[in-house]
């Protein structure tokens, strides 16, 4: 519960109508869901307009809205902003008490691999001993709660609820996948990440933001918008990637497979049984905390198969390494990943395989 002035003060209001503080108890964003006490989001969708179902949010029980056009109510609190989706972000962080700023949130966007990235990552933070959490495409996981997954990138409200869940059970490491959409739609406007990562982007997703212009712009706003604390992993194979060194205020990690000049590079890459091996150069001095990676090389004989697997396994290695991941237990987490279960998965390898 918290006071609505206190949580209002998150956003800024453009103007305002029959204004009262008072307890709010919940927030919601989707009128079913609505309980007595909430404040009720009104956010506009390509199916839905929230605005259209302010009364059935007031007869659930909503004591005040927010707006982008105002709707005449009569004695409900209504503050009108610009954007609701970006006031969602903001309000949603602050009502759960900004839990992403209490762990480390790793965030993982390419238009291809973001979920097999996202579960090799999850994989050596585990065997490091740490306690994560995961959200993406397959599901939300973190302790013992396992939910099927209903978008890539939960709603911004939804998504602080699960990070302060991740909280409340002591989840130091967050590992989420990212979507253009999410971007666009201001899901992670609030999210503390701590690493993101940028691995490829190609004209699959063009039709959901009208030009590839525009999905380059979101997908990479995750890049430009990072904190000068944070980290951003870069590929120097794929120019959209290369181009952004000197378009964010992180600092920047890149690696290549075909480009040799970055912070890591791999050579002797042998793809001949389908599973790649390879060596994993650290070409200049990595130091992540307290932890610091002197110039090595080092074997990887990935289990996964396919030239994509050697890529997004740079990537979770990258990310191993600033999170302070001892290079033999990263080496161990990498090799002995199997895959994301019903995704590109070997399931029969014998006489012949089925993937």
């Amino acid at each position: 519960m918290m006071k609505l002035y206190k949580l209002l003060q998150s956003i800024e209001v453009i103007e305002s109508w029959n204004k009262k503080d008072m307890d709010v108890k919940g927030i919601a964003y989707n009128s079913k869901s609505v309980g007595p006490g909430d404040l009720f989001v009104c956010i506009k969708g390509n199916k839905a307009d929230g605005h259209k179902y302010i009364s059935q949010a007031i007869e659930k029980g909503a004591v005040a809205i927010v707006v982008e056009d105002y709707k005449p109510v009569p004695n409900i609190p209504q503050f009108r902003v610009k954007d609701t989706r970006q006031a969602l972000a903001l309000l949603s962080h602050i009502y759960y008490g900004r839990p992403s700023e209490e762990m480390k949130v790793i965030g993982i966007t390419a238009t291809n691999g973001k979920t097999s990235t996202t579960f090799m990552v999850n994989t050596i933070l585990e065997k490091y001993g740490l306690k994560t959490g995961i959200i993406g495409t397959v599901m939300v996981k973190y302790g013992d709660y396992i939910e099927p997954s209903i978008l890539t990138t939960p709603e911004s409200l939804d998504l602080q609820h699960y990070f302060s869940q991740m909280r409340r059970q002591g989840i130091s490491h967050a590992v989420m996948e990212v979507s253009s959409s999410a971007l666009e739609l201001n899901r992670v406007g609030s999210v503390d990440f701590d690493i993101v990562t940028f691995n490829n982007i190609n004209r699959e997703h063009i039709d959901l933001h009208g030009s590839f212009e525009k999905y380059f712009e979101y997908k990479t706003s995750i890049i430009r918008n990072a904190k000068s604390t944070a980290w951003a992993v870069l590929n120097l194979d794929c120019p959209y990637s290369k181009s952004l060194i000197d378009k964010t205020e992180a600092k920047v990690l890149t690696l290549g497979v075909k480009d040799n000049t970055g912070d890591l590079y791999c050579s002797n890459l042998d793809l001949s049984t389908g599973r790649p091996k390879f060596k994993v150069h650290i070409q200049n001095p990595v130091k992540a905390g307290k932890v610091e990676y002197k110039p090595q090389e080092f074997v990887v004989d990935l289990s996964v198969p396919g030239y994509h697997s050697v890529y997004n396994s740079m990537v979770a290695i990258s990310v191993g390494l600033l999170s302070g991941i001892p290079i033999p237990i990263i080496r161990q987490a990498i090799n002995s990943f199997k895959g994301v279960e019903r995704r590109f998965q070997i399931i029969y390898d014998k006489n012949f395989k089925i993937i």
